[in-house]
């Protein structure tokens, strides 16, 4: 009974500690509840392309459980650290090791179940709005309100796996220290650390060329060996610059006189200068998941907000067919019979005869070809008349004259090369049949020739015949239209593309990853204010004993919140100012990833990336300012 009373003192008796650690438990152990509704959710299971979405969900729970894992183990070292003092004085006054034991397994039982109790309960209450704007991202009809069983058990194994790994790390750490340790380990200081500057030099250098990889990997079939190397050397640069390079950074300042011999620095530099080597860590953790927020948040908000532009990049008329040549009659019959059956009205057939694409880049003004996993662009190339005939024009060329229609419309110079020959380009700013031939990564652009021969020595590729029309109907209509198109004239994917097929697949896709990349950002937010509130809580931990000495010989009110402004405001700014550098430099790979779903629209993924960033630091500064209120309660506690 004794051991229960004892491990009942300790949760309540650290509501300060142990508030935030519940908290963070309910809200990673309902979002996981969430989650696993969701990749169980039969109505998803049984429509198009829903495994997509359950696929993703997948991953996503994976991602969580290993977040909830770091986090709360981070919490948790926090925790048994700030509980030493109690412990070792249960130990001196005649407890063993194994009552101990006893006690900590107790506070753990009592933990996890408040925290899996209320997390179901709360997952549960949240389960009905999870699945209402799931369901708005999807546009479906039908209702997804689904409660599965098996998500409880599951949720509560994989949080008794952790809280069981938490309770051993604590036994541990008991087993190993005696208890004068326990006692004096909860506010030991730090000796001052060693500035080791090849290291720092050395995180300088890795962050740099993280940051050259991200900008210089070009939008082709190596990017994901590029964007994944890029993270690996960000990741080591920002914790060897947090840990090493700010110890470097803040005894440069000690030197310099004129700032480091002022109070509220003199105390700021002090204080941090000898924390830094276990802050380092935190802080880097901190500024890795607000950069992640930021890449999640903006990577899927672009790909929802941009869903239209993919769309018009992969059919500019709602039925398009690529084949070698003209359709015929009885196909032409079977598309009106298909329409008049699902009430489908049809808009006039355009047809056009261009090359089959070459894949290559273009180097100044020269358009070289190459592999595809090399390549930025697909070139194809078609006469002056069928131009002409399509777009309505009366344009008239010269042999070496080119129009030239770039979709990225970075191509800018008066003069290109393509196969040893120099043509004159005049750009043109619009082509109703500008679509990208087989999705892929590359970008296109469109060449029209003076006639049939040059349009030939340009791209000496087969010809392809390009028909398109528009649909009018009800979408399930055009739903249904287009896929029995496609079934009754047998043509295969590369052949026949529908705009309301890709319009469904992308609602489905796009809608899901909006949705788990908002629910993993929330969770990385806890995680970012969870790291936060509890660094706070070891430097008001650290400091006060610090402070109050420091009170005692001179140091008024005034200059203690000055010099506790100075610092905080130093080291819980460096993350985010760190992340948003992040960001900056990931936007171009951000770009490339994008452009692999053929989304090269840079205004849509600036005003995201804008909009992003300042919400970000404002909950970033919400948080900031919640978590000081914390640290300055307890350096002024007598």
């Amino acid at each position: 009974m004794i051991h229960l009373k004892l491990a009942w003192h300790g949760v309540t008796h650290h509501k300060q500690e142990y508030g935030p650690f519940l908290l963070a438990s309910i809200v990673l152990i309902a979002i996981n509840f969430i989650f696993w509704n969701v990749s169980l959710n039969k109505t998803l299971k049984a429509m198009a392309f829903g495994d997509a979405t359950i696929e993703i969900t997948k991953v996503a729970i994976v991602f969580i459980s290993l977040v909830s894992l770091f986090l709360m183990f981070y919490a948790n070292s926090f925790l048994i650290k700030q509980r030493g003092e109690e412990l070792g004085l249960y130990n001196m006054i005649g407890l063993s090791n194994s009552d101990l034991r006893w006690i900590l397994t107790l506070e753990a039982a009592l933990l996890y179940a408040i925290s899996l109790i209320a997390g179901l309960i709360s997952g549960f209450a949240f389960l009905k709005l999870a699945f209402l704007i799931l369901q708005k991202l999807l546009t479906l009809k039908q209702s997804l309100d689904h409660f599965e069983l098996y998500a409880v058990y599951t949720t509560a194994i994989i949080f008794a796996v952790i809280f069981l790994a938490l309770l051993v790390y604590n036994f541990y750490r008991v087993h190993t220290n005696d208890p004068i340790h326990l006692w004096n380990q909860s506010f030991k200081s730090e000796r001052e650390p060693k500035s080791k500057k090849t290291l720092a030099v050395l995180g300088v250098a890795i962050l740099t060329w993280g940051y050259w990889v991200s900008v210089k990997t070009k939008p082709n079939g190596a990017a994901f060996t590029g964007f994944v190397l890029a993270v690996i050397l960000v990741v080591l640069g920002t914790y060897l610059l947090f840990i090493v390079g700010s110890i470097v950074f803040l005894k440069v300042l000690k030197k310099q006189k004129k700032i480091y011999y002022k109070p509220n620095h003199f105390i700021a530099i002090s204080g941090m200068l000898f924390r830094m080597k276990q802050n380092g860590a935190g802080l880097a953790s901190i500024c890795l998941l607000c950069t992640s927020i930021l890449v999640t948040m903006v990577g899927t908000l672009s790909l929802y907000v941009g869903e239209n532009k993919l769309i018009n990049s992969w059919n500019p008329y709602d039925i398009m067919f690529t084949t070698e040549k003209r359709l015929t009659s009885k196909q032409q019959r079977t598309i009106n019979e298909t329409a008049s059956k699902y009430n489908i009205s049809l808009s006039k057939k355009k047809q056009i005869t261009m090359t089959t694409p070459s894949v290559g880049s273009i180097k100044k003004d020269k358009f070289e070809t190459n592999n595809i996993m090399n390549a930025t662009l697909q070139l194809s190339s078609l006469t002056l008349a069928d131009y002409n005939n399509i777009q309505g024009t009366n344009i008239k060329l010269k042999k070496q004259q080119i129009l030239l229609y770039d979709v990225s419309s970075k191509f800018n110079k008066k003069y290109i090369t393509i196969r040893g020959q120099r043509y004159q380009v005049k750009k043109i700013n619009n082509f109703k049949f500008a679509f990208n031939y087989q999705h892929a990564i590359v970008q296109p652009i469109f060449v029209v020739a003076a006639d049939k021969s040059i349009c030939s020595s340009i791209n000496p590729q087969p010809e392809m015949v390009v028909s398109g029309f528009n649909i009018g109907g009800t979408k399930t209509n055009q739903l249904r239209f287009a896929n029995s198109l496609q079934k009754n004239m047998k043509l295969s994917n590369e052949t026949y593309t529908a705009a309301p097929i890709f319009r469904n697949l992308f609602q489905s896709l796009f809608g899901s990853l909006l949705f788990i990349g908002s629910l993993v950002s929330i969770t990385l937010i806890f995680a970012t204010a969870l790291i936060l509130y509890y660094k706070q809580l070891s430097e008001g931990y650290a400091d006060r004993k610090r402070f109050q000495t420091m009170q005692q010989v001179g140091l008024s009110q005034k200059e203690t919140k000055e010099a506790i402004r100075s610092q905080v405001l130093l080291v819980f700014m460096l993350p985010i100012v760190g992340a948003a550098i992040h960001f900056v430099f990931c936007i171009p790979m951000l770009k490339n990833i994008l452009s692999l779903f053929s989304m090269y629209n840079t205004k849509i993924l600036a005003g995201v990336s804008i909009v992003t960033l300042f919400v970000l630091a404002g909950g970033y500064l919400c948080i900031y300012f919640l978590t000081t209120k914390v640290y300055q309660e307890l350096v002024n506690k007598k």
